[in-house]
């Protein structure tokens, strides 16, 4: 980190007409983003302060643009998809708020732009529809903003490149699109802390990409899926990823059998659901003992849980024990309630009689 301050004004860049890299990142410069240069290329203001976008309409040959971490406000006014030259564009941890502009466009060829990160902002509305024509895209981070409704299907049909999708802490909400597993490339999946609900589509499996290790600015990520803290309710068959993370929603019935064949996971968090049963012990769920995988699903039985699969007996079982249960209590309440209702009915038709015998005899008594 360097100590530049102040700010960076038009007279810094007039006078650099072939100027193709500028490089400022990690100061405490500020103000407004001046415009660039017709000839520059690659322009990095990473962790500054500035508080404004600069006008990219004077830039037509940029294709990286870093503005991350400053304290930039207001709206994006430019259609990204005018930008042909642009490939990457990372504007993540600013003030940037409304809508994504739409995209209105006859050649999708023409759209060049491979990562967009647009992480903890405050953007609105749905997911934006002018994505459906980045075909290029392979990474794509909308994590952290104020997105909501539901997730489209055409991600899976249009975005066949993804390699990266982070969308957590949004507003988003329905259930998984099951076209999602079109994308045999994906790596990271990343749903978590939103309002999704129902089952996790089987064909999920069809992530081929979970095998592989993502490489994004020299950073590695380990393959993923993290859906934690939603409102799922059922697990689905995925397989070949590194790390799961199903935490703190409404899944239920035993842990599948489907995630022994999970060889490559290293990383696992099924707590605070509902689940029951007797936890797996085959394959690599063996390597994965620590309990707090596992707490807040007090049906959960077996290591490296101190609860006893023997000792807790129906009570921490499937659901279908549990049901059992509940009908064997059920068929002694009524039996309880017919055997009572003959008692009741003999007592009644004993005092009958016994009044009726008096009655009979009680004129003979007087006499």
């Amino acid at each position: 980190m360097n100590a530049l301050s102040g700010s960076l004004t038009n007279a810094h860049l007039n006078h650099m007409s072939k100027l193709e890299s500028l490089i400022l990142g990690g100061n405490q410069l500020g103000g407004k983003i001046p415009s660039l240069p017709y000839s520059v290329s690659y322009v990095d203001l990473d962790n500054n302060r500035f508080k404004q976008l600069p006008d990219l309409i004077e830039a037509p040959l940029l294709e990286e643009l870093y503005l991350s971490n400053n304290r930039i406000r207001g709206t994006i006014k430019f259609p990204l998809c005018k930008f042909t030259s642009l490939r990457k564009l990372f504007l993540s941890d600013n003030n940037i708020s409304g809508f994504l502009p739409s995209c209105l466009t006859d050649n999708t060829e023409e759209i060049n732009i491979q990562e967009l990160d647009l992480h903890s902002n405050i953007l609105t509305g749905e997911f934006p529809s002018s994505l459906q024509f980045f075909r290029k895209l392979d990474y794509l981070d909308l994590g952290e903003n104020n997105f909501n409704g539901e997730i489209p299907h055409w991600i899976g049909e249009n975005l066949s490149d993804l390699t990266f999708l982070r969308m957590h802490y949004n507003f988003f909400s329905g259930k998984i699109p099951s076209k999602l597993a079109l994308l045999k490339k994906l790596r990271v999946l990343d749903l978590g802390n939103n309002n999704l609900l129902g089952p996790l589509p089987d064909n999920l499996a069809g992530f081929t990409g979970m095998r592989f290790q993502y490489d994004s600015r020299n950073q590695e990520c380990s393959t993923s899926i993290d859906l934690s803290s939603n409102h799922l309710t059922e697990i689905g068959k995925m397989k070949s990823l590194e790390s799961l993370d199903l935490h703190l929603n409404n899944l239920s019935g035993r842990i599948p059998q489907s995630i022994s064949a999970l060889n490559s996971l290293k990383v696992l968090n099924l707590s605070y659901n509902n689940l029951s049963g007797s936890i797996p012990t085959w394959h690599q769920l063996h390597k994965l003992n620590a309990p707090s995988i596992y707490i807040g699903n007090p049906y959960l039985c077996g290591p490296p849980l101190e609860n006893n699969c023997s000792s807790m007996g129906p009570s921490s079982g499937s659901n279908d024990s549990l049901r059992q249960v509940r009908h064997r209590k059920n068929q002694w309440f009524y039996l309880f309630m017919e055997f009572g209702f003959v008692i009741a009915c003999l007592v009644v038709f004993c005092v009958l009689a016994y009044m009726l015998v008096a009655s009979i005899f009680k004129p003979y008594e007087k006499q």
